[in-house]
């Protein structure tokens, strides 16, 4: 399947994650190059004849998922992997959460060597809160579970 991006007509986004710019009777795929995060990033030449300089992802998610100004996960966590079927729109909570739980990191959850506790934490409005030590992990997971219910924070990677 394919779509367009309003301002920019001459290319069509495809639901494979590929971009194709449009010449009169053919199609060119532009690949891109990644950048210093990995990303593919490509140039794109709008409808105003201006040079823009986009992620591939971010441009995929646009067209299928609509504009939106949260950050976009790639759920397999393969970044060069633009399936729209492996791109959400997620909150920078989220995103985080999503990396560190596929790295194998708990998340608001940790174990703390001196009280040789597990240790419950967040982040609110730019602030690290503590939730408290606990000597079970379950423990300390339900107490930022409820730490983020209390701030009204969803967060589906938690």
């Amino acid at each position: 399947m394919e779509k367009q991006i309003e301002g920019f007509s001459k290319y069509t986004f495809t639901n494979c994650g590929k971009v194709y710019r449009i010449n009169k009777n053919t199609k060119t795929e532009i690949l891109g190059a990644t950048d210093k995060n990995g990303y593919l990033k490509i140039t794109l030449v709008s409808d105003e004849k201006k040079n823009l300089y986009f992620r591939k992802h971010r441009l995929i998610a646009r067209a299928f998922l609509g504009e939106n100004n949260m950050q976009v996960n790639h759920i397999d966590s393969d970044i060069l992997n633009n399936n729209i079927n492996n791109l959400e729109y997620v909150t920078s909570m989220e995103n985080q959460a999503h990396r560190r739980k596929k790295q194998g990191y708990h998340v608001g959850v940790c174990w703390d060597k001196k009280s040789n506790k597990w240790r419950a934490y967040l982040q609110h409005e730019k602030k690290w809160k503590h939730l408290g030590f606990y000597k079970e992990f379950i423990e300390a997971k339900n107490a930022y579970l409820n730490g983020l219910k209390e701030l009204g924070i969803t967060n589906k990677y938690a």
